[in-house]
C-alpha cells in the first residue's frame, strides 16, 4: 500500500483511528489507549475491522502471539489486567504510517498493549 493511502487510513479522521475510538467507546473509556489501537489491529487481522490495514509483518508478530480480540476485549471489558500509562499519545503512535512498525511500536515500548499482550500470553513473548 502506498504512504498517501496509510497516511489516509492513520490520519485523525481515518478508519483505523474511527476503529480505535468505537474499540474505546465499546468500552466506556472517553479517550483512547494503546490497547485500542491493539484491539482494531486485531479486528482488522481476523476481518472484523478495518480490513486492509495490518501489514504482514504486523500480522505475523500478533499471530506469533497467539494474541485475539475475542480474548482481548474480554480482558480489557473485565478489567482484569492492571495498566499503566502510555509512554506516548495515541496520536503519536497513528503517526507510524507502516503498521508492522507500529505493531513493534505498540509491543516494544512499555505501553498498555504491550501489558495487554502479555498478560493475555502468560507473561511475555515467546
Amino acid at each position: 500500500m502506498d504512504a498517501k493511502r496509510w497516511k489516509r487510513l492513520l490520519r485523525p479522521g481515518g478508519r483505523l483511528r474511527r476503529q480505535v475510538d468505537r474499540e474505546a467507546e465499546r468500552l466506556g473509556r472517553s479517550a483512547p489507549g494503546t490497547e485500542h489501537v491493539l484491539l482494531a489491529l486485531l479486528a482488522a487481522r481476523e476481518g472484523g475491522g478495518v480490513e486492509g490495514v495490518l501489514d504482514e509483518r504486523g500480522g505475523a508478530r500478533l499471530t506469533a502471539l497467539g494474541l485475539d480480540y475475542a480474548r482481548a476485549r474480554a480482558a480489557l471489558a473485565t478489567e482484569t489486567v492492571a495498566l499503566p500509562s502510555d509512554p506516548r499519545s495515541v496520536e503519536e503512535y497513528l503517526a507510524i504510517t507502516d503498521t508492522g512498525a507500529l505493531v513493534h511500536s505498540l509491543l516494544d515500548d512499555d505501553t498498555r498493549a504491550r501489558r495487554l499482550a502479555e498478560a493475555l500470553n502468560g507473561g511475555g513473548e515467546e
